[in-house]
């Protein structure tokens, strides 16, 4: 599993990305990533399994519209 720390700005703000993904899963991540580049989004998280093993798992950004409350690992 490949880690996943970075962060990307967008019209100001910086967002967070945090999470690991199986490699070969690796353009859904850089998609994920590039929508909070593109201020596609505030906050979100995926997570998926394939065969009941998890093969992804990804966060970042905020909780909040106001975005001062991080989104965490277990945020719901």
């Amino acid at each position: 599993m490949e880690q996943l720390k970075t962060s990307v700005s967008h019209d100001g703000k910086t967002y967070a990305v945090e999470g690991w993904c199986d490699a070969r899963f690796g353009a859904a991540r850089d998609r994920f990533v590039k929508n909070f580049a593109e201020g596609l989004e505030i906050g979100a998280c995926i997570a998926c399994t394939i065969d009941g093993k998890p093969v992804m798992d990804l966060w970042g950004g905020f909780l909040d519209k106001a975005q001062r409350k991080p989104w965490e690992k277990d945020t719901i």
